[in-house]
């Protein structure tokens, strides 16, 4: 997987993203009352060319939903496609749509010096601890890099 490929789906709008994607829906789970049970509101979408799928059934509404499978499956893609480390620029916000795109990059930084901060820092451009800050604001981003770190035998990090 090359990372035009991947950088290029996390770049996609919305609607270009979902073009990619087998959209299935279905009735919700849990409460919600007879709309929950009568409607299929539940979106799964599976993105084709990487096999990554991502679900989302909190909302009574198929549109909203959809939106949150959407926003779910590009962290997932982020979190799951690894490339050969590049330039990763200043961290945007965690709402932010390029979010997804600047986390790919720093697992791929990561990854290239074996989840040690200390050096992966200085190529993404932050102190140790401001990188410490900006993985913690994502609960799936901060879980995946302490995974990584205890399977090298390396301590987790706390926020």
């Amino acid at each position: 997987m090359s990372a035009e490929n991947r950088d290029g789906w996390l770049l996609l709008d919305d609607d270009g993203l979902l073009r990619q994607c087998s959209v299935v829906t279905c009735r919700g789970t849990g409460p919600g009352g007879q709309k929950r049970n009568k409607t299929s509101s539940a979106v799964r979408l599976l993105h084709v060319p990487s096999g990554i799928s991502a679900e989302n059934d909190e909302s009574r509404s198929q549109h909203i939903n959809k939106l949150f499978a959407i926003r779910s499956l590009r962290l997932k893609i982020a979190l799951s496609v690894r490339c050969a480390a590049g330039p990763v620029g200043i961290a945007p916000g965690a709402n932010s749509d390029k979010f997804p795109l600047w986390v790919a990059r720093v697992l791929d930084v990561l990854q290239s010096v074996e989840y040690r901060l200390s050096e992966a820092a200085p190529a993404i451009g932050l102190s140790t601890g401001k990188l410490v800050k900006e993985l913690a604001k994502n609960n799936s981003v901060w879980q995946m890099v302490n995974t990584e770190r205890t399977n090298r035998g390396m301590g987790t990090l706390r926020s």
